[in-house]
């Protein structure tokens, strides 16, 4: 039996991130209250019936304009053993690519992107928490505020640590929005394709014991366009009505 004590925690889950799904908000709740259980079917009843929640289909915030207004952000992993999944060899040899056998190094990286281009990217250290983000957020609305572009749409996934309210508060006390994407959604992020290009020009060739990974991930980086991210905004666009009409398999 859950109480007004728990009602008013889910009311807040909600108002942070109203794109967490049922199965997270149950965890979440039982992780806060201890040895509290509560079945799917009683927690789904609870939120309609005492919280006056329901699930709706998501409506984008007036004033946005993919094109114009939003900005990505997102982390991804490197490793100092990418490669290519295929190599040339002779008709009947199987492929054999060298790499260095230390064992490999992997790092963090966050990053954003825009219609007009790519703002920054940052290496992570490892164990990254909320203060990583707060701190990389600020020098991305560093950067914006002096193109004058105060205001814009922040857009992240749907990483534990992006929820925190540390990171919401400190991007809306310096006048941006923050929004987040439904769960399991990557097809409509296009940081995304930058992340995919990134990583490509990486593989292109092993890196050897005379190569740092830092670097050539710098280099790769400079090889986004902004043609590159108008064009993966254009894709990720082509899909929210797909979404809405609860397609599926779409990627």
């Amino acid at each position: 039996m859950l109480f007004p004590q728990h009602s008013a925690f889910l009311i807040g889950l909600f108002d942070v991130n109203s794109s967490t799904v049922l199965g997270e908000a149950r965890q979440k709740l039982c992780e806060h209250f201890n040895d509290l259980e509560i079945s799917i079917r009683g927690f789904y009843k609870h939120i309609r019936e005492k919280c006056s929640i329901s699930l709706k289909t998501i409506e984008l915030p007036a004033g946005v304009n993919f094109c114009e207004n939003y900005v990505f952000i997102d982390e991804t992993g490197f490793h100092s053993q990418l490669m290519r999944s295929r190599a040339w060899s002779k008709a009947g040899n199987p492929v054999i690519v060298k790499v260095h056998t230390q064992k490999g190094v992997n790092i963090s990286i966050v990053g954003c992107s825009s219609p007009f281009g790519t703002i920054c990217f940052s290496k992570l250290k490892k164990g990254t928490s909320a203060y990583h983000i707060v701190k990389f957020m600020k020098s991305v609305m560093d950067i914006l505020d002096k193109h004058s572009k105060k205001g814009m749409f922040n857009v992240m996934d749907n990483c534990k640590i992006q929820h925190s309210y540390f990171v919401v508060d400190v991007t809306n006390k310096r006048g941006y929005k923050t929004l987040f994407m439904p769960p399991y959604s990557p097809f409509l992020n296009p940081i995304e394709g930058c992340w995919f290009k990134i990583k490509k020009n990486i593989r292109r060739s092993p890196l050897d014991k005379s190569n740092m990974l830092t670097p050539r991930i710098a280099e790769a980086c400079k090889q986004v366009t902004v043609t590159n991210c108008q064009g993966w905004i254009r894709h990720a666009e082509s899909h929210w009505d797909r979404c809405i009409q609860k397609e599926m398999g779409l990627k």
